[in-house]
């Protein structure tokens, strides 16, 4: 009897042992608690994850979860072939978990099977379009440059400026012959026989776009005449001596007064000042005997005191000015500074520096 009591608790102390290992807790009374949720494995637990969330692998009764897979748990589980922690398509793992690698995406910067090119957006128009194919054999609209079955492309998809939205020649009804028709009868009476009908109607017909057709429609008479009569007549003191802009008379031109000495102290070669009317078209803007003349290489026009080159503009212009050609040995010149080397001349020419001229 006593043999079989002491063996009987032996037993109960390797049981209680047994269960002090599996990390199950007991009363006094030796009863067992399971816990799910305190991180430790115990008797009727599948799992502890230290919590009791569902979703994440193991659930809030602490059972594995890998027979429904839960997509964005950084866990590949049943039935996923990827699981990078989101729910997000496009960036190789779909929002089910698949591998998106045999599925081209568009729009993620990878050129991949049955794409012809990927620019990281999905923008038709930029040479790849929305679906990820090569533009350039397909004609876009609005690039700036006239491709296959585009009559123009003044990149953009705006109508109603010469060139359509599908980039083609914009023709509202205004012909030619109106357009000239409109030019002419808007110049008779500022400037009569400037528009020859014909001949307009000749330029015209070729590109009516390029000649502006649907912009004459929208013009005034005023606007017109603005660019087609010729400037109207004026007097000006180019070539006259100053020492400020108010001493330059310009009419409907800038006027400007070349000082004789430049901020720093140096001569400029504009003996006493010299009068320019900046911003001439014609000589009629500039008065008589002077001339509307090229000043610099960025095209700015100004009238200058004309003058005779076969005598160096004797009795016109000031002491310390030449006469120059500048008609290409048509007897046209205008006062401007004498030379005083060589250097001062065209290329070409050399300066007499007894005359100040150059020849």
């Amino acid at each position: 009897m006593f043999h079989r009591t002491a063996h009987l608790f032996a037993l109960a102390l390797f049981t209680l042992g047994l269960a002090a290992c599996s990390g199950d807790r007991r009363d006094s009374g030796g009863i067992v608690y399971v816990t799910c949720g305190d991180g430790v494995l115990q008797s009727n637990e599948g799992c502890d994850d230290g919590n009791r969330t569902n979703g994440d692998g193991c659930s809030s009764a602490c059972q594995p979860e890998g027979t429904n897979p839960v997509c964005g748990n950084s866990m590949v589980e049943a039935g996923e072939t990827c699981d990078d922690g989101n729910t997000t398509p496009g960036d190789g793992c779909s929002a089910t978990c698949q591998t998106e690698g045999t599925t081209p995406v568009c729009g993620n910067g990878v050129v991949e099977a049955g794409e012809q090119c990927d620019d990281n957006n999905t923008t038709s128009g930029d040479g790849c379009s929305s679906t990820c194919q090569n533009e350039g054999t397909t004609p876009v609209c609005g690039n700036g440059i006239v491709e296959a079955g585009e009559q123009c492309d003044d990149n953009n998809t705006t109508s109603g400026d010469g060139c359509s939205s599908t980039c083609q020649n914009e023709m509202t009804g205004f012909t030619c012959q109106q357009a000239c028709d409109k030019l002419r009868s808007c110049t008779e009476m500022e400037c009569p026989g400037t528009v020859d009908v014909a001949d307009c109607v000749t330029q015209c017909t070729p590109d009516p776009v390029a000649f502006q057709v649907d912009l004459i429609d929208m013009l005034t008479c005023t606007e017109i005449n603005m660019q087609i009569c010729p400037p109207p007549a004026q007097e000006t003191n180019a070539g006259a001596a100053c020492m400020v802009d108010a001493d330059c008379i310009a009419g409907t031109l800038q006027p400007f007064c070349v000082q004789p000495i430049d901020m720093n102290g140096m001569a400029t070669g504009w003996v006493d000042g010299y009068c320019f009317a900046v911003g001439c078209t014609a000589d009629v803007q500039c008065g008589a005997n002077k001339l509307c003349v090229q000043i610099n290489s960025n095209g700015t026009r100004a009238c200058l005191q004309g003058c005779t080159p076969s005598n160096n503009g004797a009795g016109v212009c000031r002491s310390g000015y030449q006469c120059p050609d500048l008609s290409g040995g048509n007897g046209i010149g205008a006062c401007v500074p004498a030379c005083t080397a060589n250097a001062d001349c065209a290329t070409g020419e050399t300066c007499n520096t007894a005359t100040g001229q150059c020849t």
